[in-house]
């Protein structure tokens, strides 16, 4: 097990890559409607933490490099692992690399996802209403396929769905499926809102064609793929899991003891983490049953993820550290 120290207060996404990679990303705490009320000194605190800002260790050894470009209210990070860089979107529909970036046909960016073999990137996008009062264009919530190319990404193709906003996306192990959680929407005044419950979806990921989908009835949020299962966090402190891609059949139901803060899956399907508070906790893919919990007294987990092999997890923290331990 290892701490590093990113020196964020928050850290908000942590991603693991080839060669012992570890990313994490600046936490934030949602945007205030108004500075009405705030010192000067949360006043900077707040415009702070809307900007994009990571820390990158291209091994556990190593010394980290530190990445922000100014960017404001960014969503979504990952490590490239093909280069070794990171990814990373934000709210005004733009996808970022080291060294260029892409303006998406799109609302806000939320989430995305690369496949294992870093070829192809699935980002999820919020409904959004473009132009003024008198000529406006409503730009429903997306997935957009990326194809990498010789001087970066560039969009291949598009799905629209009928909810709010995509929330997560998990790529299958093979690279071909992806499943997504897609938050429902509701009509308020002449503008549409977020709902209260969510649509899980599978799709094949070079045409995001809908291969199956499953609506819920009541809240849930959290998403991981372990092996050929799918995972869903209903909140607060039941995971549903369907066994295989095509979601047929009633899921598995696991009762978590505490509210779960953060999700996440061995893409190779021998096992589920998850953290409530403190405490992480290692689930047998095929009993469901705890084998193992940790607590580094480290502050809060407020993200986690696992290693394409399988072997390494890492953990982000409350308290702007990140954990790196071997599973096994």
């Amino acid at each position: 097990m290892l701490v590093l120290e990113s020196g964020f207060r928050r850290v908000r996404t942590v991603a693991l890559g080839p060669g012992g990679a570890v990313a994490a990303q600046k936490g934030s705490l949602p945007f205030p409607g108004s500075f009405y009320g705030l010192s000067q000194s949360e006043q900077r605190r707040v415009l702070d933490d809307a900007v994009w800002e990571a820390k990158l260790w291209p091994a556990l050894d190593a010394e980290p490099s530190h990445d922000t470009d100014g960017t404001g209210s960014p969503f979504g990070m990952a490590i490239d692992f093909k280069t070794g860089q990171i990814l990373h979107g934000n709210a005004s529909g733009t996808f970022h690399w080291p060294g260029g970036e892409l303006a998406l046909d799109s609302g806000p960016l939320r989430c995305f996802e690369i496949t294992p073999d870093g070829t192809r990137i699935v980002c999820g996008t919020e409904r959004y209403v473009r132009g003024g009062r008198g000529d406006p264009e409503q730009l429903p919530s997306r997935l957009i396929a990326l194809v990498r190319r010789k001087h970066g990404w560039a969009a291949e193709v598009t799905h629209d769905g009928d909810g709010y906003q995509y929330e997560h996306l998990a790529f299958f192990p093979d690279g071909q499926r992806l499943a997504a959680l897609e938050w429902s929407r509701r009509a308020r005044g002449n503008s549409d809102i977020q709902g209260t419950t969510p649509t899980l979806s599978v799709h094949d990921a070079a045409t995001l064609r809908p291969l199956a989908v499953q609506r819920f009835t009541a809240p849930a949020d959290g998403l991981a793929v372990c092996g050929e299962r799918v995972v869903v966090l209903a909140r607060p402190a039941l995971l549903k899991i369907w066994e295989c891609p095509d979601l047929a059949g009633p899921p598995i139901e696991v009762s978590v003891a505490e509210p779960v803060t953060a999700l996440a899956a061995d893409p190779l399907g021998r096992f589920v983490l998850t953290a409530s508070g403190a405490v992480v906790r290692v689930w047998d893919a095929n009993t469901w049953a705890v084998t193992r919990s940790f607590d580094w007294q480290a502050g809060e987990v407020t993200c986690l993820t696992v290693a394409l092999e399988g072997l390494t997890a890492a953990a982000g923290t409350s308290t702007g550290k990140v954990v790196v331990w071997d599973v096994d």
